[in-house]
């Protein structure tokens, strides 16, 4: 019972009712920037998969705005291309809050491909903002200070990041920071360069940063291959993978290197699966050996939060000490076929007064011309205030209509018509209805909302 209504509330009424309004590109906006730009504070900017680019797919701006921005399906299905070059210069994200009460924004799930700037960084900018980057891909880009992402200001946290092939002209080739303290953890940073110095990250002017349960390899650099730091700065580095171990990590006679436990300096033998190039070998998955980042953290995966993640090329769970590095989404060996059943609520109106018609219908559209979806549970849930009460006995327990679901349009009354009553006060409710699948592991296709209310 508890799974049903878990899957429920992730799935179909969180995304409505407690966390602001959800704004869906392309759904109700046509570019991310529109999104961005109808969303008010504790709003969420849900994108499609797809692969985004030009004008208001690009060059996206977040100011003083403490929203969430997160794709569907993970940053494998969700990508941002720049499609920048040095005679038309373009970067994936801009945030900027100067102002000290603006909230937090959050970015989720994004791959940040082919940024081309001539100053600060080509994917993803952090202005005196304390933005949470999580689950995001910033790969091939470039820039000056900063070729994957440039911190200034702050205390950004960046977790779960695969900061992969990016360029710096100046320092920084992954990560570039100054007068900034984030906070990285199960990060990999690997194949990223710059002529100067930190050829994975650079910190400067009174920065300091922790880096945890994260992975630095192979990254070039004249001054710091993985690391370098300097004017006053600091970096505190515990349950890492680090090339070369603390002897490598460059940094200026002022600047403090804090060289904490689990530290180890070990090829992470990386090979490649369905999601990409970083996962890590392991015998248990097929490989020769096991690399020794596995089950090498400081905590839990369940405890992370990266205990539905993995980095096992069959897609095994990490359901241990948690492994070091980037987790990639889990990914099925077989596509997924793209449901295409949907559901539409259907009401006279949005308000009512003494005297109106009032019913609610919901129909499940499917487009199949052949295909016939057999006991598939659809939910009809009212939300008043917070409250949800669930079709079709409308009581706090957990209820649900279920029957096959063939081509073409299938209609439920989910309320008979009846006459608005006196003396039923004044209020608002929200109808929502989505079919999932048999197993209630997730939605098949997409839910609708209905919002409406009543007066004297």
């Amino acid at each position: 019972m508890k799974s049903y209504v878990l899957i429920l509330c992730v799935s179909v009424c969180l995304p409505v009712c407690c966390s602001g309004t959800v704004i869906h590109v392309p759904g109700d906006q046509p570019t991310i920037q529109a999104g961005i730009d109808a969303a008010v504070d504790g709003d969420t900017v849900l994108v499609a998969d797809g692969t985004y680019t030009g004008d208001g797919n690009r060059d996206i701006e977040i100011h003083h705005k403490g929203i969430t921005l997160v794709s569907e399906n993970g940053p494998a299905g969700c990508i941002i291309d720049c499609d920048g070059s040095s005679s038309d210069n373009h970067r994936g994200f801009s945030f900027n809050s100067m102002n000290e009460n603006d909230k937090d924004s959050i970015l989720q799930g994004f791959t940040i491909i082919n940024g081309f700037m001539t100053w600060a960084s080509g994917g993803i900018l952090c202005n005196s903002a304390a933005t949470i980057i999580l689950d995001c891909v910033i790969s091939n880009n470039f820039g000056t200070d900063g070729g994957g992402i440039n911190f200034t200001g702050k205390s950004p946290i960046l977790q779960n990041c695969l900061i992969v092939n990016n360029i710096a002209t100046s320092a920084g080739g992954g990560i570039f920071c100054q007068h900034a303290s984030p906070a990285i953890s199960n990060c990999t940073i690997t194949g990223n360069s710059c002529p100067s110095h930190g050829g994975g990250v650079y910190c400067r002017m009174d920065s300091s940063i922790e880096i945890i349960n994260s992975i630095l390899w192979e990254n070039s650099s004249v001054n710091g291959n993985e690391i370098a730091m300097a004017s006053h700065s600091s970096v505190n580095i515990d349950h890492c993978d680090v090339k070369g171990g603390s002897p490598d990590v460059w940094m200026e006679a002022d600047c403090t290197l804090i060289w904490g436990d689990g530290n180890i300096n070990s090829d992470p033998s990386f090979v490649s699966s369905i999601g990409g190039n970083c996962y890590l070998s392991q015998i248990d998955a097929g490989q020769q050996i096991t690399s020794l980042c596995v089950d090498s953290g400081n905590d839990l995966s369940t405890n992370l939060g990266l205990d539905d993640y993995t980095t096992r090329t069959d897609q095994g769970f990490d359901n241990n000490i948690v492994d070091l590095g980037f987790h990639y989404h889990y990914y099925v060996s077989t596509p997924t076929p793209v449901p295409t059943v949907n559901c539409e609520i259907t009401m006279p109106a949005d308000e009512y007064y003494l005297g109106d018609w009032f019913e609610c219908k919901v129909a499940i559209i499917n487009p199949s011309s052949n295909k016939t979806y057999v006991d598939f549970p659809t939910f009809v849930v009212l939300d008043v205030y917070g409250l949800y009460f669930f079709a079709p006995s409308f009581n706090s327990e957990l209820d649900y209509y279920e029957f096959d679901i063939p081509p073409g349009t299938t209609e439920i009354q989910v309320i008979p018509g009846f006459y608005w009553p006196w003396g039923a006060g004044s209020g608002s409710a929200t109808w929502i209805a989505g079919v999932v699948t048999p197993d209630f592991s997730q939605l098949f296709g997409a839910y609708d909302t209905f919002e409406f209310g009543w007066s004297e």
